[in-house]
């Protein structure tokens, strides 16, 4: 409860910061200035990731999945249990599919961004740091390793936002940070680790406030960036009960308010 009256007085503050800068006569907004925003290559990029860490999802789901019940027996049952198996194999491997041509697409979008990022300033380090990161989501998604295609991916998440970070009028950067620490905070507590899992979501609420000012004069999206704020309070939460279906439940719904406002 103090954590969340902590979230509310950030929310104060950052209102009346903006309140303050609109009473500022100094300050005459232009009407036609250009929004200084991510190129289309990079946006695809984010959106591929996103793409891929669905699909490795929804292949746990189908692989779960129950067959239906059949009371009928003998050959007929038999044929009715191969044709469920098949359609399953079927389902899962157009997820691989999926997320093979998503892989694709995100190194040809890098190389597409890669001479307008230079142009940005992207530096040698960042350059180096996100390409290991899409190597190894690649080897992972060949692999078929569930577990290191959500690591890697959150990985890509964290590089990529030293990118969107260059645009000054871009959240996608925290954004992408806060899904990383989300998908990290999630793996870590997977492996039992739930102080370096908490330390983690922390981290994830430190972005919060950068979106918050600015998204201050759109009250629909200022909302979300509360909603956001209190899920991953809610996620932390959960953390000490140890039970991995609620911390998924928790973290798909940071994720899905994180995802309302990258449209």
């Amino acid at each position: 409860m103090r954590k969340k009256i902590m979230v509310l007085l950030n929310i104060f503050i950052v209102l009346f910061l903006v309140s303050s800068c609109k009473t500022n006569p100094s300050k005459k907004p232009n009407a036609y200035e250009k929004k200084d925003k991510a190129p289309q290559s990079l946006n695809a990029i984010l959106e591929n990731v996103n793409s891929i860490l669905k699909d490795v999802e929804e292949v746990k789901k189908v692989a779960i999945k129950p067959e239906p019940s059949n009371e009928v027996k003998g050959i007929e049952n038999q044929k009715d249990k191969e044709k469920d198996a098949k359609n399953k194999a079927e389902e899962i491997q157009k997820l691989w599919d999926s997320m093979n041509k998503s892989i694709n697409d995100i190194h040809k979008y890098w190389n597409a961004y890669e001479i307008e990022g230079a142009k940005k300033g992207i530096t040698a380090d960042s350059t180096l740091k996100f390409e290991e990161s899409i190597n190894s989501l690649t080897l992972a998604i060949e692999n078929r390793d569930s577990f290191n295609i959500l690591n890697s991916g959150s990985e890509v998440y964290k590089n990529l936002a030293s990118f969107f970070d260059l645009y000054k009028d871009e959240i996608k950067g925290d954004i992408s940070k806060i899904k990383y620490c989300t998908y990290k905070s999630y793996l870590l507590a997977e492996k039992g680790e739930i102080d370096a899992s908490k330390e983690v979501l922390t981290e994830g609420e430190n972005y919060i406030n950068n979106m918050r000012i600015k998204l201050a004069k759109d009250k629909e999206k200022s909302k979300n960036v509360d909603k956001i704020s209190f899920s991953i309070q809610d996620m932390k939460e959960v953390l000490k009960l140890n039970n991995s279906n609620l911390l998924k439940i928790k973290r798909d719904i940071v994720l899905k308010n994180l995802e309302a406002l990258e449209k």
